[in-house]
């Protein structure tokens, strides 16, 4: 199942050894999701870390994160990259050189090649962080149903995230308060609607989209509306080809290439 978890500081000064520490303790409220190996990447200002579980790959060459050839690229991922093989193959195509067989160890050598359009690329179910160390931005992304989850919390201090909203309170800049709103939506829905929550300060990441951590700027987009993809289908008839993939148990993507 793994779990993602990390840090971004707006300070001027970045405390590299207690970044580490406090993603590591992040990771450790998280050992459930991923008890056979931790990893944290360390450079300023940024820490992603990840509690993998092995399921793809079962060697350490699939422990994470990963990293571009020239290492200004990290990537951790929680869930299944569905077409790794294809996006593989294009990449080695293109002279990337991938050392394991992780699906998603593909990440930051997409990046490196589409940057953010590499999310309309990907089949899967998943949350990713991305560190550009190039433009020093971090990209966190949602797959486009939302079945991975993923919390946040911005602070005048930075941003911290993960795919479980109690390993957030590791740092003190997380309130352990209510949100009552968030609270009503739950008793009432039983889930919160949209990226409110049950605690006060705590987002989660909406479905089909991505948070741009870029400086003290925070931004939110979507690349991916299910609305928008079925306008879009009602809006010309379907070929033989394409019903038989919907209806003839073809890949578990299928659906998503017609909507």
């Amino acid at each position: 199942m793994c779990g993602i978890a990390g840090v971004v500081y707006f300070d001027q000064e970045f405390p590299a050894d207690v970044a580490r520490r406090k993603v590591e303790a992040m990771c450790g409220c998280m050992l459930h999701r991923g008890p056979d190996s931790t990893g944290v990447f360390v450079s300023s200002p940024v820490a992603p870390g990840l509690a993998r579980l092995r399921i793809i790959d079962l060697s350490t060459t699939g422990d994470q994160p990963f990293l571009s050839e020239d290492g200004t690229i990290a990537a951790v991922c929680n869930g299944e990259i569905y077409n790794h093989a294809e996006l593989r193959r294009e990449l080695e195509a293109k002279g990337h050189r991938l050392r394991g067989g992780s699906d998603c160890e593909v990440l930051p050598h997409l990046y490196e090649e589409y940057g953010t359009e590499l999310l309309a690329r990907l089949r899967g179910m998943f949350v990713l962080a991305l560190w550009d160390g190039r433009k020093r931005r971090l990209i966190l992304a949602r797959d486009r149903l939302g079945q991975k989850p993923l919390y946040y919390h911005v602070s005048r201090r930075g941003i911290v995230f993960a795919s479980e909203a109690k390993a957030l309170f590791v740092h003190r800049w997380v309130e352990g308060r209510l949100d009552l709103d968030g609270c009503v939506d739950f008793f009432r829905h039983r889930y919160t609607l949209g990226p409110r929550t049950v605690f006060h300060g705590i987002r989660k990441l909406c479905p089909g989209c991505f948070l741009s951590v870029d400086g003290r700027s925070v931004s939110e987009q979507r690349y991916w509306d299910l609305r928008e993809r079925i306008r879009e289908a009602r809006a010309r008839p379907l070929d033989s080809g394409e019903y038989a993939a919907l209806l003839g148990g073809g890949r578990m993507y299928a659906a998503e290439a017609v909507m």
